[in-house]
């Protein structure tokens, strides 16, 4: 995918799922870059391959960080590489004006 390197890292929570409910491993990271069905994930616990992960944001607003969303590790990090699976309207549209903002144009 063609990830664009965001202007400031976005703050995430993080929990690894245990079938769907998650389970006690958690974490706190930023995306990094961010596309349309992927993102980069800086953390310093990185979760392993194939992990399936629980999102939430951490510094948006009210109405945003309470929004779950989830996803796979497709790339073991740092940084990891997750793939969209399930993205909430509203956290969709916060991820594309991120991506506008995004520094110097996409970078693969």
């Amino acid at each position: 995918p063609e990830l664009a390197r965001l202007a400031e890292a976005e703050p995430v929570r993080f929990a690894v799922l245990e079938g769907k409910q998650p389970g006690p491993a958690r974490g706190d990271g930023a995306f990094v870059r961010l596309a349309r069905s992927h993102a980069e994930l800086d953390t310093a616990s990185p979760p392993a391959a194939f992990s399936d992960l629980r999102f939430n944001l951490a510094a948006a607003g009210e109405a945003l960080a309470c929004r779950d969303f989830y996803a796979k590790v497709v790339a073991a990090g740092p940084p990891a590489l997750v793939r969209f699976t399930a993205l909430p309207p509203e956290v969709d549209a916060y991820f594309e004006a991120l991506r506008r903002r995004a520094v110097s144009g996409p970078v693969t």
